[in-house]
């Protein structure tokens, strides 16, 4: 955020090349209307309205927050999956018509199947937060000095390590896709990159496993592209995006412009980020 209140941003994106971010009031880009202001408030206020010291409340609701942006975001595609399907075709020939309905059909499939998933959890994590049983979740806080600079939180499945093997299969129906929910929060000298996960995923734990075995001065723009790539809503500050050269910001554009991380062809870059990592541990470090 500048000093005008403003910062930047890819999402949503505007339908054809964009070669810049576009400017956001900070209120509008943390901000989605799955919650009345009064359920939002009680909700959330445990993360809200006090400092961020990694409690296993605190983590749950971070997760919580992005499970059920999750499940407006997949809820607004399924309505709008049908509609665009019946126009998207028109004046082509029966050929390409064919083409089209049948990348539609499949597409249609997967958004049905992200809705159930999503629904899955969402329903697990509400028993949860009415029992205010917070414990079946692992977490590891990566704890860092400077700006902060970037905000995205949200319920990406790696399905790949860093090393291209496959984590888990993203097309099989039958089964449950995984999350690795991850969020940036602001701390004293700095901030955090929280992950949660729900223990005994097998996919997520060994993505976690991996990011630990990076060296600390790498894993600031590890962290930052993961989050660019597979948080559609992520934004940033001015300053930071100042900051990098022209093969910087063409990397970083084309990470918050893809369309389907999970099946392009991308890797890691070396990418400027004012983070200083002071800790990475299961556990919250108090005065970093």
């Amino acid at each position: 955020m500048d000093e005008t209140g403003h910062c930047l941003t890819f999402y949503p994106p505007t339908g054809h090349e964009q070669s810049e971010p576009q400017r956001r009031g900070w209120r509008e880009a943390s901000t989605f209307t799955g919650f009345c202001d009064r359920h939002d408030s009680k909700t959330f206020a445990p993360l809200e309205t006090r400092a961020f010291i990694g409690t296993p409340e605190q983590g749950f609701l971070l997760a919580y927050r992005a499970e059920c942006h999750e499940l407006y975001q997949k809820q607004a595609s399924d309505r709008s999956h049908n509609p665009l399907r019946q126009i998207a075709d028109r004046g082509m020939s029966r050929e390409d018509q064919e083409q089209v309905q049948a990348l539609h059909a499949v597409v249609g499939e997967g958004v049905k199947k992200g809705l159930h998933d999503s629904r899955h959890y969402k329903g697990l994590m509400d028993a949860e937060l009415l029992a205010a049983s917070f414990d079946a979740y692992s977490t590891l806080f990566v704890q860092f000095e400077g700006e902060i600079g970037i905000a995205g939180t949200g319920a990406p499945t790696p399905n790949r390590s860093f090393a291209g093997e496959e984590l888990c299969a993203l097309h099989d129906p039958t089964t449950l896709i995984p999350r690795l929910y991850v969020g940036l929060v602001p701390a004293e000298r700095g901030g955090a990159a929280v992950f949660v996960w729900r223990k005994g995923e097998s996919g997520p734990e060994r993505f976690m496993t991996d990011l630990r075995g990076l060296s600390w001065g790498v894993i600031p723009g590890v962290v930052v592209q993961f989050i660019l790539a597979y948080i559609e809503n992520t934004y940033f500050s001015a300053a930071w995006w100042r900051s990098l050269d022209d093969r910087e910001k063409l990397h970083v554009r084309s990470l918050a412009t893809m369309g389907n991380p999970y099946y392009t062809t991308w890797s890691y870059r070396d990418l400027r980020v004012p983070w200083k990592i002071v800790s990475i541990s299961d556990r919250w470090r108090s005065s970093p």
